[in-house]
């Protein structure tokens, strides 16, 4: 390998040889292990297009698979969402703002060294590098969500079963070589309100395989074992927290001045089922809105449609978030495929229709329809004010034959409250 390119590969796997707050390596490493390098099929190719095309940002192929990963590992030990579902959704969060940041991480130092000037054969050697690091630790990270996951469902158990067993046990760990920073714990015997428990848990540390579990047995006497600080990042206990992964974890410290969209992707790349939320209306009826919808402007408005639609008859309405024009993959995801060549983005979708909302004035009605048809077959217009329904009417009845409103299928106007629907002749 070129040796102009090797203080590049140390800034990469250096990352991995900071002290911990144990002494050792790494705290990814704090298990004794040196650094993994993993590398995996088709990281030769996606280094090639990184140095062609850039990062851009995030990858979303190592986002998928990072992020996608350490979903996984919450589900395996909640069930996809079946057991304490609330809790659940949190740590899915925090496991997806995780995975975002640990792409950020590598994605900003392979874009330092693309645009260092270094030859392309020279980039895929170091970006082929650089990825089977970050490779290499996700399945000791994954382990530890997985660990991490269990101890908080653990927890919640424990508070149902306190009346009957107001203690909780440190079991031994059942590794063929426990490390020294949990084995004085084991035995240990404490009152489940004993702040110890927030402190130290089973999973504190990365691949720790300790367990708890609940007694009637009577707590510990003397002096307690000596604590030692979790790994960074591993702080708190997470049922408590909801955080598997904390703000000291280095993937969030070394980028404490990510922009916005990082937090942003962060919330679109999950799945669905957590990246929206369900509304209910004073009736009863459902409708699932995108945790980013809040950020708009228009949301309050744009809630009061969603309602006034159900109200009114209409099924499965999902207010959509708002996606940059170069987020191929997310704006197919949510939109579909008609809007990759599109920069606007739809307010809502009907089923698998999107929709476009405009607040009007009445001089303003025609032109609006026209504007929401350049995002939707559907145009929903609320008016800003009592329109006679004759007059409605007579503006609606304009519009079908107007050139760049061809494609329209239906007209929804909100007017005062009363939804008025007009569907193609």
């Amino acid at each position: 390998m070129a040796s102009h390119i090797l203080p590049h590969i140390q800034a990469l796997t250096a990352l991995y040889a900071q002290p911990c707050a144990h002494g050792h390596a790494h705290a990814h490493t704090c298990a004794h292990s040196a650094a993994p390098f993993l590398a995996l099929k088709g990281d030769n190719e996606l280094a090639e297009k990184i140095y062609e095309q850039g990062a851009g940002g995030v990858n979303d192929q190592l986002l998928s698979r990072y992020a996608g990963g350490f979903d996984k590992a919450v589900n395996t030990v909640f069930g996809a969402g079946r057991q304490h579902p609330e809790l659940a959704e949190k740590l899915r969060i925090n496991a997806g703002r995780f995975g975002t940041y640990k792409t950020y991480d590598l994605c900003r130092r392979l874009e330092a060294a693309r645009n260092s000037g270094i030859s392309k054969e020279d980039f895929v050697k170091l970006a082929k590098a650089g990825i089977s690091v970050y490779n290499g630790h996700q399945q000791t990270e994954y382990n530890t969500l997985v660990a991490r996951s269990r101890t908080a469902k653990q927890w919640e158990r424990f508070k149902d079963e306190k009346f009957l067993y107001p203690n909780i046990e440190w079991l031994p760990s059942v590794s063929a070589n426990p490390r020294p920073e949990h084995v004085e714990f084991a035995g240990l015997i404490l009152p489940q309100d004993d702040p110890f428990w927030q402190r130290n848990q089973p999973g504190n540390e990365y691949n720790c395989k300790c367990d708890w579990r609940t007694t009637d047995k009577p707590a510990s006497t003397g002096d307690l074992p000596k604590e030692i600080p979790p790994a960074r990042g591993l702080e708190g206990n997470p049922a408590e927290t909801g955080k598997l992964v904390t703000g000291q974890h280095p993937y969030f410290a070394r980028n404490p001045k990510a922009p916005g969209w990082v937090e942003d992707k962060a919330i679109l790349q999950l799945p669905d089922e957590v990246a929206f939320v369900q509304r209910t209306t004073e009736t009863g009826k459902k409708y699932r809105e995108h945790r980013l919808v809040d950020r708009a402007g228009e949301a309050v408005g744009n809630r009061e449609i969603a309602e006034l639609l159900l109200e009114n008859g209409y099924k499965d309405v999902r207010l959509l978030p708002i996606i940059n024009f170069n987020e191929k993959r997310l704006r197919a995801r949510y939109y579909g495929e008609k809007f990759l060549s599109d920069s606007k983005c739809p307010d809502s979708a009907i089923g698998s229709v999107m929709v476009e909302f405009k607040e009007s004035k009445r001089k303003n009605i025609s032109h609006n329809i026209g504007q929401a048809a350049l995002k939707s077959t559907v145009a929903v217009i609320k008016t800003k004010s009592n329109v006679s329904e004759d007059e409605v009417k007579n503006i609606v009845s304009k519009q079908w034959n107007i050139e760049n409103r061809k494609h329209l299928t239906e007209i929804i106007i909100i007017n005062e409250g009363k939804v008025l629907v007009f569907k193609r002749p």
